[in-house]
């Protein structure tokens, strides 16, 4: 059964698809630009040293967004997955090497809500393969993961 939460999330997610569901850098334009002009002016008006502080930083992340985009902000930030508030951003440092903070926290949460893998995965649209490795450390399957960007392949 969906959690009230869950469910806002979900619906949000819908309503708002015009923000992530397309593929950036392969447009030409930016679709969501007319349904969020603000956003998109303050987007491509943003300095660049200040982009670099939001990514590391995801409380002024939050915080920028929610200038623009409250309503969606508040939808996002009311569900909080129950193994978020128990991890450790990097409790397992051998495996946290590389990955950053956010990113490692999502690995750790995807990988704590799995059942026991008794079988061979297959992850696609791999990147660097942060997911894949952590799945064979923990569940000691065989991994296969495949990407497609030649530089993530080779970093």
């Amino acid at each position: 059964m969906y959690s009230h939460a869950f469910h806002r999330l979900d619906q949000t997610l819908t309503i708002t698809r015009s923000l992530w569901g397309h593929r950036p850098f392969y447009n030409a334009n930016t679709p969501w630009a007319d349904d969020h002009p603000a956003l998109y002016a303050a987007l491509t008006h943003l300095d660049s040293a200040v982009a670099e502080e939001l990514a590391t930083d995801n409380e002024k992340l939050n915080q920028w967004f929610n200038e623009h985009i409250p309503e969606t902000c508040q939808a996002l930030n009311t569900f909080k997955p129950s193994c978020l508030s128990t991890l450790s951003p990097h409790s397992d440092h051998k495996a946290a090497i590389g990955i950053p903070g956010r990113k490692w926290a999502q690995i750790q949460c995807f990988n704590a809500s799995l059942p026991p893998l008794a079988h061979p995965v297959v992850e696609w649209c791999a990147g660097k393969a942060h997911l894949g490795r952590v799945l064979h450390r923990h569940h000691k399957q065989p991994v296969l993961s495949l990407e497609y960007d030649q530089q993530l392949c080779t970093a």
